[in-house]
């Protein structure tokens, strides 16, 4: 309940009108774990929309109305959005501050388990435009594995195992859809 009301309290749409180039302003916003651009990108389970209101019903349910305190790290060209991130955060309760970091200490931090929150940009990590950049970048084991679930590991190597992209989209859904 607490990840959603974080996530429906952020107003991508006015982030991306205020803070992102004029020449991105033609990309749509991604509304799941993936680009539908990449190949074999598959979900159904979508982003929360904008909505501070049932946020922070969400935060009353979870038993932390009065909200609590997290360390938003960011790094790179984010530090505004960031900020921006930050202020939607408050406005539900949550009290977020940015600790905006190198990428040497960003790196330190994830390798040592000290993030609490990570705002970054994610490219697919400059790779093919197959979906599976980001399979191998978040969901395998790592210290960039938010998750810790043996179940998506398993299911992350099994679709990179897979050669029929209509076989590694179904199983990239189970995984994005987790």
């Amino acid at each position: 309940k607490v990840r959603a009301a974080m996530s429906m309290a952020i107003n991508r749409q006015k982030i991306k009108e205020n803070l992102m180039p004029k020449e991105a302003q033609y990309i749509p916003l991604p509304d799941g774990a993936c680009q539908k651009v990449l190949v074999a990108c598959k979900y159904s389970a979508k982003l929360p929309d904008y909505n501070p209101e049932r946020a922070k019903a969400l935060l009353r349910e979870a038993g932390v109305d009065s909200g609590f305190e997290i360390n938003l790290t960011a790094w790179g060209a984010v530090k505004d959005v960031a900020t921006a991130i930050s202020g939607d955060l408050r406005a539900i309760g949550i009290r977020a501050n940015v600790d905006y970091v190198t990428y040497a200490v960003y790196t330190k931090k994830r390798q040592d388990g000290q993030l609490q929150a990570l705002i970054s940009y994610y490219d697919n990590g400059g790779a093919q435009p197959d979906a599976e950049g980001t399979i191998n970048f978040f969901y395998l084991p790592s210290e960039r594995d938010y998750f810790q679930d043996s179940e998506l590991h398993g299911l992350a190597k099994q679709a990179m195992s897979q050669t029929d992209v209509n076989q590694r989209s179904a199983t990239y859904q189970k995984v994005f859809d987790t």
